[in-house]
C-alpha cells in the first residue's frame, strides 16, 4: 500500500489557485525541474510546534483539527474563509539540511521568504500563461481570417481554467497592468543588451 503524499499549503489568489489546480492537478504536483519545486527544496522548514512562521504558508498538520486542538498558541488558518485561500502543494520527498537528507512530513512548510517567493513565481506563471494564450488566440484568428479581441481571449482563458466570470473586470484591468510591466521589463533588457553590445538593434 502506497504511503500518502506529503503536502503543504500556500496562500494565493483564488484565480491563481484555480489555474494551478487545472494545470498541475489537485493537489498541485510540480515537475522536479520547475522553479517552484526547486524553491521548496531550499525553503521548506520543519515546524512541529505549529508556530506562526508566515501568514502565507501553513503545514498539513495545522489543517488537522485533532492536532490543532492541542496547540493553544496556533494562530494560522482558524477561520474557514482563510483556509479557502490556501493552495495544497505536494512537497519533495526529502530536503537536504546541513548535509543530511531529511524526510518531509506533515510538519513541513515554507518559511516566510520562501512563501513570498513562491507566491511571486505563481503569480508570474499565471500572467505569462495568459499572455501566451492571448497571442495564440490572435495567431489562430489571423490564420482563419477572423478577428478576436484581447478581452474575448481573456474570457476564454478564464473559462478554460474554471475562473468565475465575476473576476472578469478585474482580470482585464490586471492584464493591462501586467502587460505594461512586462513591456517595461523588455525595454530595460533591450537597453542593457545594447549597452553591453555597444550597438543598436536594427529590427526590433
Amino acid at each position: 500500500m502506497m504511503q500518502p503524499t506529503n503536502t503543504t499549503f500556500v496562500r494565493v489568489s483564488s484565480y491563481v489557485r484555480r489555474f494551478f489546480y487545472v494545470k498541475y492537478g489537485t493537489p498541485v504536483v510540480l515537475p522536479m525541474g520547475h522553479p517552484m519545486h526547486q524553491l521548496m527544496l531550499r525553503h521548506l522548514v520543519y515546524n512541529p510546534t505549529l508556530q506562526l512562521i508566515s501568514k502565507q504558508s501553513v503545514n498539513r498538520a495545522s489543517m488537522d483539527p485533532a492536532i490543532r486542538s492541542n496547540i493553544i498558541e496556533l494562530q494560522t488558518c482558524q477561520q474557514a474563509d482563510e483556509c479557502d485561500e490556501l493552495m495544497e502543494v505536494v512537497m519533495p520527498d526529502t530536503v537536504l539540511r546541513t548535509g543530511v537528507a531529511k524526510q518531509t512530513n506533515w510538519y513541513y512548510q515554507l518559511d516566510n521568504a520562501g512563501s513570498r517567493l513562491f507566491r511571486k513565481e505563481a503569480k508570474n506563471e499565471y500572467w505569462q500563461e495568459m499572455q501566451l494564450f492571448i497571442r495564440q488566440c490572435f495567431v489562430r484568428a489571423a490564420l482563419m481570417g477572423e478577428k478576436v479581441s484581447r478581452e474575448e481571449a481573456i474570457s476564454d482563458f478564464m473559462i478554460g481554467y474554471g475562473i468565475p466570470m465575476s473576476h472578469y473586470e478585474s482580470m482585464v484591468r490586471c492584464e493591462r497592468r501586467e502587460r505594461r510591466r512586462q513591456e517595461e521589463e523588455i525595454e530595460q533588457r533591450r537597453d542593457f543588451m545594447e549597452k553591453r553590445a555597444n550597438d543598436v538593434f536594427l529590427y526590433t
